[in-house]
């Protein structure tokens, strides 16, 4: 399982509270197989209760606009 850690313990706090984190999966690797975004979020929604699964913001091809204003933008997280 590969992901973030973040909150109070890093720079990146998006919105935690004093002594708050978060661990939210972006990958999981089962088999020697990464797994699909669904079947990610589905087992982790379903068995491993408090985790979180980074949201999609976008699916599409390439734009390097389009993740330009992704990346700069407001988190959607907090």
């Amino acid at each position: 399982m590969y992901g973030e850690v973040f909150g109070q313990v890093q720079n990146l706090r998006y919105g935690s509270q004093k002594g708050q984190y978060f661990f939210a999966v972006f990958d999981v690797l089962f088999k020697d197989k990464w797994l699909p975004y669904d079947i990610v979020k589905q087992l982790v929604q379903e068995n491993i209760q408090p985790l979180s699964v980074v949201p999609i913001l976008y699916d599409g091809p390439w734009d390097e606009q389009i993740a330009r204003g992704l990346a700069e933008g407001n988190s959607v997280w907090a």
